[in-house]
């Protein structure tokens, strides 16, 4: 979230959300494309390993999308040239899980 206001209402609880059923491979392809021109210009591989049959969730689609953005964008920046960045989903107990990895340096567990 960039905006100031948006941000203050989700850490209120009164963020709208305008659930509906989402393609969760659609969103993550958006996200891909809408930042190809900084992967390009830095040298970096994009991996998408999504199966088959993921089935679609209920979600905002911009909220998941901004969501799956400021992920890409945070790997992009943290990536050395010629890295790579994998995003992943999967089924997992009625949710789908989606994932963003890179071969950046990556952030201490604190446990």
């Amino acid at each position: 979230m960039d905006d100031p206001q948006e941000l203050a209402l989700a850490e209120a609880g009164q963020l709208r959300l305008q659930r509906e059923a989402v393609a969760v491979d659609a969103l993550i392809a958006q996200a891909v494309e809408a930042l190809r021109p900084q992967t390009d210009a830095k040298g970096l591989a994009i991996r998408v390993e999504l199966p088959a049959d993921l089935p679609p969730v209920d979600a905002d689609p911009g909220r998941v999308g901004q969501v799956l953005r400021n992920l890409l964008n945070n790997a992009i920046i943290h990536t050395p040239a010629g890295g790579t960045i994998t995003l992943s989903a999967r089924p997992d107990a009625g949710f789908v899980a989606v994932s963003v990895r890179d071969t950046g340096v990556g952030i201490p567990f604190q446990g």
